[in-house]
């Protein structure tokens, strides 16, 4: 049964399990305070800031997903 995280962030939640890691915080001046990577480098990256962590997550979620659609056949639900 799904966890109360994988299900407002199902996303994230495969990026992190299957393919590679995310990272949340960081200084304005360095671009986006939420990105998302794996072995080849950054595939998304988000805004410089957020009005809350839920809206950051829900943006990193997004970005994954897109990602995900634009380079992968066959995505899993």
């Amino acid at each position: 049964m799904p966890t109360e995280l994988e299900k407002k962030y199902p996303n994230i939640v495969k990026w992190i399990k299957d393919d590679g890691w995310i990272e949340l915080g960081g200084s304005p001046y360095e671009g986006g305070a939420a990105k998302a990577f794996d072995e080849g480098g950054c595939v998304f990256e988000g805004k410089p800031r957020y009005s809350s962590l839920d809206a950051m997550l829900k943006d990193v979620d997004a970005g994954i997903r897109h990602w995900l659609e634009e380079n992968r056949e066959g995505l899993d639900d």
